[in-house]
C-alpha cells in the first residue's frame, strides 16, 4: 500500500506533550505505531504533499533521464535518487527524494506519482502504470520521453509563429507611445514659435499626445482592469470561453495551425496510449483534457461517450464534425486492420510535418504585413510633425 505523512499529537506516560511526524498507510496504522512507542495519541491528520508543478521541459527531461538509467540497469529506487541529486530546482529534486521514499517504502512507481495531486498529467500516470505492470518499464518511459519531447518541439514551434507577431506589435505601440509623449511635445514648442495654422492631421496628433500625456495612468489602470476582467469572464462563464476558442480556430493561417498542432498531439498521444493496452474509452477522457482548446476538448468528450455507447471511434469522429477527413480515414483503416497505433503513428507524423511547414508559412506571412502596419503607424507620425514646415515651405516659396 501507498506510505502517507501523517502530524500527530500526544501524551507520554509521564504527562510529557510529545508532536512529530510518521509514516503509515492509513490513519488507523499511524495511531497503531504511535502507541507503540509509549505515546498516548490526542490527533492525528495526514499531511498533504504540496502540489509542484513540472513544465513539459522538465517532466520530458525527467523521463528521459529515468528510462535510461533504467536501461542500463539501475534499481528504481537507485535512479530516482541519483536524477534527484542533479534536479535544478529545489521542487523538483523534493519531488524526486519523496518518489523514492515512497517507492523503497512499497509503492509502485504509478501509485507514488498519483499522490502528488496535480504534477503529473493523468496520461502519464496510465502509462507509466501500464509500464510497470507490462515488464517493459524501461521501454515504456522511452516512448513517453520521445511523445513528450515531439510535443514539446511542436508547442515551441507553434508559439514561435504566434509569439513574433505580437512582439512586434508591442513594439510599434511602444514607439509611438514614446514619439506622442517626448517627440511630439518638443515639435509643439516649435510649431507654437511660427504663428501659423497648423494642418488638421497635425493638430489630430498633438491632441492626441497631450491626452496621452495627461491620463496615461488612467489609460494604464484601464488597461489592466480590462485584461482582468476578461480572464474572469472566460473562468467564469464557459460559453464565452467556448466561443473564443471557437473564434480562434475560425482565425485564417492561426485557425489551421491551432487545429493541427492539437491533431498531431491527439493521434500521438492516442497511439502511444493505445499500444500500452490502456483503455480507448479511458485514453480518450484523459486526452480531452490536453486538447488546448475547449471546442476540441469538448468534441473528444462526444466521441467518447458514442465509443463508450458501442460505436466505432472513426464514426464517432466523423459525426463530431471536428476532425479532418484524413484522422478519420487513418483511424477506418487501422480500426479494419488492427493496427489502429501505427495509422495514428502515421497521422501523428504528417501532422508534425504539416504544423512545422504552416509556422513557417505563417511568420512568412505575417512579418511582412506587420511591418508594414509598423511603418504606417510610425511613417503617420513622422508625415503629422513635417506637414507644418512644408506648409511654411510652401508659403514662403509663394
Amino acid at each position: 500500500m501507498p506510505m502517507n505523512r501523517f502530524a500527530y499529537e500526544g501524551v507520554r506516560l509521564g504527562g510529557e506533550s510529545v508532536r512529530g511526524e510518521i509514516e503509515a498507510s492509513s490513519a488507523a496504522q499511524a495511531k497503531q505505531i504511535i502507541w507503540g512507542t509509549g505515546v498516548a495519541v490526542r490527533r492525528v491528520r495526514k499531511i498533504r504533499a504540496p502540489r509542484i508543478r513540472l513544465s513539459l521541459q522538465d517532466l520530458a527531461r525527467v523521463t528521459r533521464e529515468f528510462s535510461v538509467m533504467l536501461a542500463a540497469g539501475l534499481p528504481v529506487v537507485e535512479a530516482l535518487q541519483l536524477i534527484g541529486e542533479g534536479a535544478r530546482k529545489p521542487q523538483e529534486k523534493a519531488l524526486l527524494e519523496d518518489l523514492a521514499v515512497r517507492v523503497s517504502g512499497g509503492s509502485s512507481v504509478a501509485e507514488s506519482m498519483r499522490l502528488n495531486t496535480g504534477t503529473f498529467p493523468d496520461l502519464y500516470l496510465a502509462l507509466v502504470g501500464a509500464g510497470e505492470q507490462s515488464g517493459t518499464f524501461d521501454t515504456m518511459l522511452l516512448r513517453v520521453a520521445d511523445m513528450l519531447e515531439r510535443n514539446l518541439a511542436l508547442r515551441t514551434k507553434v508559439r514561435k509563429a504566434l509569439v513574433y507577431p505580437c512582439i512586434v506589435v508591442v513594439v510599434a505601440i511602444l514607439v509611438m507611445v514614446v514619439m506622442l509623449l517626448f517627440v511630439v511635445p518638443m515639435m509643439e514648442d516649435v510649431f507654437m514659435g511660427f504663428g501659423a495654422e497648423l494642418p488638421a492631421f497635425t493638430r489630430l496628433v498633438l491632441d492626441l499626445s497631450e491626452g496621452i500625456a495627461r491620463l496615461w495612468w488612467q489609460l494604464v489602470l484601464a488597461g489592466v482592469a480590462m485584461t482582468m476582467l476578461l480572464r474572469w469572464l472566460l473562468k467564469r462563464y464557459d460559453q464565452l470561453a467556448l466561443q473564443c476558442d471557437r473564434l480562434l480556430l475560425s482565425m485564417p493561417l492561426v485557425g489551421k495551425l491551432l487545429r493541427e498542432s492539437a491533431m498531431a498531439r491527439f493521434c500521438e498521444m492516442l497511439a502511444t496510449s493505445f499500444a500500452a493496452g490502456t483503455p480507448l474509452i479511458d485514453s480518450l477522457a484523459m486526452l480531452s483534457g490536453s486538447a488546448g482548446n475547449r471546442m476540441l476538448a469538448g468534441a473528444m468528450m462526444r466521441v467518447r461517450g458514442r465509443v463508450s455507447e458501442g460505436e466505432l471511434l472513426n464514426q464517432a469522429m466523423r459525426e463530431s464534425g471536428e476532425f479532418p477527413a484524413l484522422v478519420v480515414q487513418m483511424v477506418r483503416i487501422g480500426e479494419e486492420s488492427g493496427t489502429l497505433d501505427a495509422m495514428l503513428a502515421k497521422a501523428a507524423q504528417h501532422y508534425h510535418e504539416s504544423v512545422d511547414a504552416l509556422a513557417d508559412g505563417l511568420s512568412e506571412a505575417l512579418g511582412p504585413v506587420v511591418m508594414m502596419v509598423l511603418a504606417v503607424l510610425v511613417g503617420g507620425l513622422l508625415v503629422a510633425m513635417y506637414l507644418p514646415i512644408f506648409s511654411l515651405g510652401t508659403a514662403f516659396n509663394g
